[in-house]
């Protein structure tokens, strides 16, 4: 625990219900790691609430009294080549004030106890080149495994 620790519950909650909430901080981590900026920031509510409906997404949010201060999401699949399931982190957010307290690696850390419970086996995660949070991961045991190039057509 951080000195200075600010008070924060952390909960696995339904994406359609707090989508209106957390549009403001989707907007802001789109403006701080988006390498999309020639596109229209426009979220696809509908993929992810398909996707809750069908078990393939989890929502968990950070919230400090009544205010949302950051979220993560994950998607949950079958992998392609062994049997397994495997959740892919679509994205983690915290709040600029809120980061450097450790919430980040307890907010993992709970959506890894999720995953463990339904049976998951590995997380993947990307980190952005705009905010690589790497030192956070690998004393968590995440390894690097890949690298992700992307190409505008």
């Amino acid at each position: 625990m951080h000195q200075d620790q600010p008070d924060y519950q952390i909960s696995l909650v339904s994406f359609e219900s707090h989508f209106d909430q957390m549009l403001p901080l989707m907007q802001s981590h789109f403006n701080e790691i988006s390498y999309h900026t020639d596109y229209e920031f426009a979220p696809n509510k509908n993929l992810y609430v398909e996707a809750e409906k069908q078990g393939k997404m989890k929502l968990f949010v950070v919230k400090s009294g009544d205010s949302l201060i950051g979220y993560s999401t994950y998607f949950i699949n079958k992998h392609n080549h062994v049997a397994i399931l495997q959740a892919h982190q679509d994205s983690i957010y915290l709040k600029p004030d809120y980061r450097r307290h450790g919430i980040g690696k307890v907010l993992m850390q709970f959506a890894e106890n999720i995953f463990r419970s339904l049976g998951v086996s590995v997380v993947f995660v990307s980190v952005s080149d705009k905010y690589d949070y790497s030192d956070m991961l690998i004393p968590m045991g995440y390894k690097s495994v890949e690298k992700l190039y992307a190409r505008s057509l």
